[in-house]
């Protein structure tokens, strides 16, 4: 990777390329099997691990309360994966923990809070098609360290990866290479006091800076939130139940909702009508999924609220109002807004915002899951 080159093209994309990215907290048991898989095929094509009959790599750390281990999805695909380690004079475990101990360990012991950010990896069956895939992906220790008010955020790293994270990071190598259990190949210690290199780190690259509520979504965990929000979507998806039964909108909507309202979908921006299609499990948009849409944002089962606008062909743009919008989704037509001639591939035309519903909003306030801001999903 050559700074001349890349470097520039973070600078000049950052707000495009992140449009394009979706942070995922590894939760269920197949998300985190993906992220295992991937760690294997990662670490196997670079002579890190020796094969093994079970294709996985996970350890200890995996399931530690002071540990978040992240999927990065682009267009909906697993692309890279970093676990996050947060380091207090309480929470003692991680990577470097143990291996650098003599290092590590006496900062926790001063009080400071670290980062440890470790098994980062990339997929390495896929084109390469985003040279930025490094950038987005560390970016999430970037935004670990402002979440957590860090002193320091640490690398364990290989020798021959030092130089981007000197470069990005200004990280200072503090250790020089150790073994470390599992792998074949020795990791250096390095280090960057948060607090010093923040501002330079965010006016070099822009998309490194992150908002609070972006943050919050991704590393708050609150027993007390999702138990204030389980039993209202309870209630919700029981009604859901009752209304359409057999229906073959149920499942589709249920799938919706249940993406929706997850904790960790705050980048709800990335969605377009392929994505919503593998959401819901299906190869393209049919009209059992826009009926399922039609039901999450009409009448009094309403969670969403569609608006958006057409692109024609021209280049022009036209506000679609709420009404057409649904009519759309009821009957799977549309008509140009201004020459009245029905257009067949409107999907790839007509760009819907989806702002949650008043019913939605409420429960999501009572939950403190909910921003000012509204949800907006280019379909």
């Amino acid at each position: 990777m050559k700074q001349s080159k890349i470097a520039p093209r973070i600078q000049d994309r950052g707000s495009d390329i992140l449009d394009q990215v979706d942070y995922r907290l590894a939760q269920t048991t197949e998300e985190k099997e993906d992220i295992y898989r991937l760690r294997y095929r990662a670490y196997l094509r670079e002579g890190a691990i020796r094969p093994s009959d079970d294709q996985r790599v996970t350890d200890q750390y995996d399931d530690l309360p002071n540990s978040w281990t992240f999927g990065v999805y682009l267009q909906d695909e697993l692309y890279s994966s970093l676990r996050i380690s947060v380091l207090t004079s309480e929470w003692r475990e991680s990577c470097s923990a143990d291996t650098f101990g003599d290092i590590v360990l006496p900062k926790l012991d001063l009080g400071q809070v670290i980062i440890d950010p470790s098994r980062f990896v990339a997929d390495p069956n896929k084109p390469v098609r985003f040279p930025e895939l490094p950038y987005l992906t560390v970016r999430l220790a970037c935004m670990a360290c402002g979440y957590f008010n860090a002193d320091l955020g640490l690398a364990g790293v290989r020798a021959e990866h030092q130089a981007f994270y000197r470069r990005v990071f200004q990280c200072e190598t503090i250790a020089e290479p150790r073994w470390f259990p599992g792998l074949l190949k020795p990791v250096g210690l390095m280090a960057a006091d948060y607090s010093v290199v923040r501002e330079r780190i965010f006016e070099r690259y822009p998309m490194m800076r992150s908002t609070s509520f972006e943050r919050r979504m991704l590393f708050e965990r609150s027993s007390s939130t999702m138990e204030a929000l389980e039993q209202p979507l309870a209630d919700l998806r029981e009604q859901l139940r009752d209304s359409l039964r057999n229906d073959p909108e149920l499942g589709l909507c249920l799938k919706i909702l249940d993406h929706v309202t997850r904790p960790d979908s705050h980048r709800l921006g990335s969605l377009n009508f392929s994505t919503l299609s593998k959401i819901v499990g299906k190869t393209q948009v049919d009209s059992d999924l826009l009926r399922a849409l039609t039901i999450l944002t009409t009448s009094d089962r309403a969670i969403l609220e569609a608006r958006g606008k057409y692109v024609d062909d021209a280049g022009m743009e036209y506000q679609i109002a709420p009404q057409t919008l649904s009519k759309t989704l009821r009957s799977g037509k549309f008509v140009h807004p201004k020459t009245g001639q029905s257009i067949h591939d409107f999907e790839g035309k007509l760009i819907l915002y989806f702002v949650p519903s008043s019913s939605l909003l409420k429960l999501s306030r009572s939950a403190k899951l909910a921003a000012n801001t509204d949800v907006v999903m280019p379909l």
